[in-house]
């Protein structure tokens, strides 16, 4: 989004992390959130490996399921809070990670691949890859590059291009082998003023100051959120 989307500092404080995702509690639609969790909990218990874990909200659903689950992320302080829920966590980053060949049955990955370059991209899926067990799942969540489309077109300056979007999911997945079914889920999202509006986008663009080049928000907007999430399966 370049000024690109990264995954950026802001997001190892839970109240950014918090403000961001209170924004997609507004508007309407189905969440995406729970169709991931629907998709996690819908598979038989096994060994589950969550990156990029947060708070660690997912995990300790999945561990209610019965999955046994390990979970890493690149913030010290988000694998606190998820360690405070019970979670088997511990810092670490793709493309990189610390575990064995063929170690899990389900690796979840949510909202994590479109933060990278399109190099880390390709390098995290292998490694992904590497660690699920033949016949096993990895399941990702990710954006449409139209998604709050309304909003972007507000910021000329920035482009709004992921390096892993949901229209080339499966092409990428198929890359390492792995068969994707994707679920598209749309709702809207509403930005109660300017303000609320800014600091979403200065939490996402590099440099933050793009964001003063914002056309101005009279009163509230409402735009579209598109999301997937996607179930792929890796062969025996």
């Amino acid at each position: 989004m370049s000024s690109r989307t990264e995954a950026v500092s802001a997001f190892t404080s839970e109240d950014v992390y918090r403000a961001q995702q209170a924004v997609y509690r507004t508007g309407s639609g189905q969440d995406a959130r729970e169709v991931l969790r629907a998709a996690v909990t819908r598979l038989n218990p096994g060994d589950l490996l969550e990156v990029g874990c947060g708070e660690g909200e997912l995990a300790q659903a999945a561990m209610a399921h019965g999955h046994r689950v390990v979970a890493v992320d690149g913030s010290e302080r988000m694998v606190e809070l998820a360690r405070a829920r019970g979670v088997d966590a511990q810092v670490s980053l793709l493309p990189t990670l610390p575990y064995p060949s063929d170690s899990f049955d389900l690796a979840v990955a949510a909202w994590v691949l479109h933060y990278m370059t399109d190099e880390q991209v390709k390098l995290s899926l292998r490694e992904l890859a590497r660690v699920v067990r033949p016949g096993g799942n990895l399941i990702l969540a990710t954006n449409s590059d139209r998604h709050m489309a309304e909003l972007w077109a507000r910021l000329p300056s920035a482009r709004y291009r992921l390096t892993f979007p949901a229209e080339r999911a499966s092409e990428l997945l198929s890359s390492v082998g792995a068969h994707a079914q994707i679920t598209e889920v749309e709702g809207t999202v509403v930005f109660r003023d300017d303000a609320q509006a800014r600091q979403f986008l200065r939490n996402q663009v590099r440099p933050a100051s793009a964001v003063d080049r914002m056309t101005p928000i009279e009163g509230s907007l409402t735009v579209t959120r598109r999301a997937a999430v996607i179930v792929a399966e890796f062969p025996r």
